[in-house]
């Protein structure tokens, strides 16, 4: 036994001494000798499933990237790593600082293209290839994050198949509010499209502040039929885009996230039995007002002006609307909220198909009353 422990003790100190070799034998060992290798190519789910991956080869990058993640850690080097292109690539380099300065070329630090066998690039290309500065590049993401762009390779696979498009980027239908409006998807996959919910869910269990992915949920729920699901996770997106807002009027962009933290804890301490169903009924709830506040407006005289998106963000509940979105955000260990950038067109699609939803509801609600 002391003569394994020795031996162990004896690799830790070789890899904290000589990463680069490391990686280069990992590198060797994955790629040469077990033949792991990029994709290449989109729609194919088994490349993000790490069971797949690990018995044919090819892999996502997201997927590969957790692989060789895992490999490393294994063997004593801890690895950081950046999610990039909303999760569609990633970038990994030694985590401690004395390991990453010797990971070099030409004096400029380096990191692992994964997904191109291990290739070394420096920060400047990285910079140039991806538009992130150097400090944000090794700041770094979660294993949340790392995991939610696994789970995105997964939903975009689903999706095309449920409608039944090709998966290359720019050809695939979108998933958005127009898409479901305008009826541009005829026939589903029933199958496919719940996989795709499935991997949706897991997304905002893993990311609760980042309302995007909170809409991709809300948009998937109302393709699959869940209008009950879809209204609420809606109002919930709804309600946290508006409570953005308002926190950047009155404090400017640099200081909201500050003040929405300490206003996300308060109120998810106040309410810590609440679970994420009861969160969402809150939510949504509490955005109907807002929304009833819209129709009358545009019914009414004109004497309210702005976008249909203004009129709705103002309701009779105004400030006293609970900020649930942020609570769940808190009740699920994080606090940050990420709001996407819309346009007004998409913003009134969003609104416009919240609308529906409670209509379609209140007629059902009424038949089986």
């Amino acid at each position: 036994m002391a003569a394994t422990a020795d031996v162990a003790e004896f690799v830790r100190a070789q890899v904290r001494q000589f990463p680069m070799q490391v990686l280069c034998a990992v590198n060797a060992v994955l790629f040469d000798r077990h033949g792991y290798t990029a994709c290449n190519r989109y729609g194919a789910s088994n490349d993000s499933q790490l069971a797949a991956v690990m018995e044919n080869g090819p892999g996502s990058c997201a997927a590969l990237t957790v692989l060789y993640v895992e490999v490393c850690r294994r063997i004593s080097l801890q690895l950081g790593f950046t999610v990039l292109e909303e999760g569609r690539y990633c970038l990994v380099w030694p985590a401690l600082p004395e390991q990453q300065q010797l990971l070099t070329a030409a004096g400029e630090p380096c990191v692992v293209d994964v997904y191109g066998k291990g290739a070394l690039l420096t920060a400047r290309e990285v910079s140039e290839l991806f538009g992130i500065t150097q400090a944000d590049l090794f700041a770094g993401s979660s294993r949340r994050d790392l995991l939610a762009a696994l789970l995105a390779d997964l939903l975009h696979s689903h999706w095309c198949s449920a409608v039944g498009c090709s998966p290359q980027p720019g050809v695939a239908t979108p998933l958005t509010a127009s898409t479901a409006l305008q009826q541009h998807v005829i026939q589903l996959d029933g199958f496919s499209i719940q996989r795709a919910v499935d991997a949706a869910e897991k997304r905002v269990e893993l990311l609760p502040g980042d309302l995007s992915v909170r809409l991709q949920l809300a948009l998937l729920s109302y393709f699959s039929g869940q209008y009950d699901d879809a209204w609420l996770e809606l109002g919930i997106f709804i309600e946290g885009m508006k409570r953005a807002e308002q926190s950047s009027i009155s404090c400017g962009h640099d200081t909201a996230a500050a003040v929405g933290a300490t206003n996300d804890s308060a109120v998810g301490a106040a309410a810590p039995a609440l679970g994420p169903k009861e969160l969402s009924r809150v939510a949504a709830g509490a955005v109907v007002g807002a929304t009833m506040h819209r129709q009358v407006m545009q019914s009414g005289s004109g004497a309210a002006g702005g976008t249909a998106a203004d009129n709705a963000a103002e309701g009779p509940q105004g400030a006293g609307v609970p900020a649930a979105a942020a609570m769940q955000g808190e009740a699920a260990g994080n606090g940050s909220q990420q709001t996407p950038s819309l346009s007004t067109a998409e913003w009134n699609d969003i609104l416009l198909l919240f609308e529906k939803l409670q209509l379609e509801l209140l007629v059902t609600s009424s038949a089986a009353a």
